[in-house]
């Protein structure tokens, strides 16, 4: 068996768990293991069908309210109690910073291994594995012993059910164990949303990134239009945070929201490791830079050298005379 942690949020699993779903699903059909999930708090039809849609069988499903929005130490009890009613082999999460805490909880209690923020997993006398090291600057090849039992979490990327997967009726399997005292110690008790409208840097489909490079805190009011024509969130690196232009909920990076839109439009960023950690998911980056040699110029897919006041506001013209939003 092959147990997924799954994050499950305004009725659907997240994005990151549902790219360790997605690496399940792989690793079940290259071993002949079923793929089962455990989650925290409720999953409604439309969530078992979209696990149905990767292969899963089964979902552990604990719903204690007292471990809701977030309890660590309760969670890791409820996948340790999944494992041992399923007797998985292998154990997958997200690399969300709740699901890493959860499974390193996990595996401690387990006494398993825990490679984090693996690329790829592949199963051979024990598991050869590719994962990312020092925020993303390098990616190393390990070997992990057959185990009785061993923890990954998987780098949030494309997310899709393998070719030739079945869609299956999921089980739902309630778990029942006790939630005391050890397992509240450390607990989430009210979650604050920022107020204001508008699609969160996490879940944005187009992001714009604005960096020292802007200028001023007036600077980013042509980055706040081009995101009104495009219908995406604006985000910043971490030394404009520090510069107090922009608020720390807006910043981008290892210390910030990772993030993974099909578009990333980084303004006067260079490109420090830990911004570049925050963003490497996203599908296609776009740098507009004056340095030719900022580090983010040879990681983008496309770079445009020159004056991000000049281009942009060129850039609003165009896609106002076309009708961006049409």
């Amino acid at each position: 068996m092959i147990l997924c942690l799954v994050e499950i949020s305004d009725d659907k699993v997240v994005d990151a768990s549902l790219s360790a779903v997605s690496l399940g699903a792989k690793l079940a059909g290259e071993t002949g293991l079923s793929l089962a999930c455990v989650a925290i708090g409720e999953a409604s039809d439309s969530v078992l069908k979209e696990l149905g849609g990767f292969g899963v069988s089964s979902l552990y499903l604990a719903s204690d309210a007292k471990l809701m929005p977030f309890a660590p130490a309760g969670w890791a009890k409820a996948v340790v109690t999944a494992r041992d009613e399923s007797e998985a082999k292998i154990i997958l999460g997200g690399s969300t910073d709740r699901s890493t805490e959860v499974l390193a909880r996990a595996s401690a209690k387990l006494e398993a291994p825990f490679v984090a923020n693996c690329l790829h997993v592949t199963v051979a006398s024990g598991y050869q594995v590719s994962r990312l090291r020092w925020a993303g600057s390098i990616i190393e090849d390990a070997f992990v012993s057959d185990e009785p039992v061993a923890v990954f979490s998987a780098v949030q990327s494309d997310i899709a059910a393998p070719s030739g997967s079945k869609e299956t009726e999921v089980q739902l399997r309630q778990l029942s164990f006790e939630v005391g005292e050890a397992e509240l110690r450390d607990a989430v008790t009210e979650v604050l949303l920022p107020t204001g409208d508008g699609v969160s840097l996490s879940d944005s489909r187009i992001v714009i990134g604005g960096g020292r490079g802007v200028g001023s805190p007036e600077g980013f009011k042509v980055l706040d239009e081009l995101a009104g024509i495009l219908g995406a969130t604006v985000g910043v690196s971490r030394v404009v945070t520090g510069l107090g232009w922009r608020p720390h909920k807006d910043q981008i990076g290892q210390t910030g929201t990772k993030i993974a839109p099909e578009l990333y439009i980084a303004c006067g960023i260079s490109g420090a490791i830990q911004h570049m950690a925050g963003c490497r998911s996203a599908k296609c980056i776009l740098a507009i830079n004056q340095d030719r040699d900022a580090p983010i110029m040879s990681l983008a897919d496309y770079a445009v050298v020159g004056d991000l006041h000049k281009i942009l506001p060129k850039l609003i013209e165009e896609l106002n005379a076309v009708g961006a939003k049409s």
